[in-house]
């Protein structure tokens, strides 16, 4: 059994966590990774990450997710969990900021079943008003989301 947790870091002005535990069964790797990010300053995020689209705000982000895995190609189909994501006071174009696109709330959660991620409450709040729900199926990369979008 490889164990490591905690894992703490300071990552763009805010905190990151983790926890990853992975054993070995006779019917594969159990494998567990909770991963948390607090406060984190989403526009250095996006720079550091080489993003061509910056987002900016305070984001926020709890991922647990599990599986036993087989080999690296049943990796997305057997992937289960829980996600939560929110980035409060921010801009969808940090590069070319606009009243449409600034934001006081961008928050979804959802569950992941068997590779596929279930979001009922996808909600962004500013001047441009977004709601929504899908899903994002990892085994066949593919996204069926409804999406209600109020402008002023």
């Amino acid at each position: 059994m490889l164990t490591a947790d905690p894992i703490t870091a300071h990552v763009a002005g805010g905190t990151a966590g983790a926890g990853i535990k992975i054993e070995a069964t006779t019917a594969g790797l159990l494998s567990r990774l909770r991963y948390t990010l607090t406060g984190v300053n989403m526009l250095t995020l996006s720079k550091s990450r080489g993003q061509s689209s910056l987002v900016s705000g305070e984001g926020q982000l709890d991922a647990d997710i599990n599986g036993l895995l087989h080999s690296a190609a049943s990796i997305p189909g057997a992937l289960n969990g829980s996600l939560r994501f929110a980035i409060k006071n921010g801009d969808l174009d940090a590069q070319n900021p606009g009243p449409l696109s600034r934001f006081s709330s961008l928050s979804v959660s959802g569950s992941l079943a068997r590779g596929i991620l279930t979001t009922p409450n996808l909600s962004l709040a500013g001047n441009l008003s977004v709601n929504g729900y899908g899903t994002l199926n990892l085994n066949t990369q593919s996204l069926d989301y409804q999406l209600n979008v109020k402008m002023p």
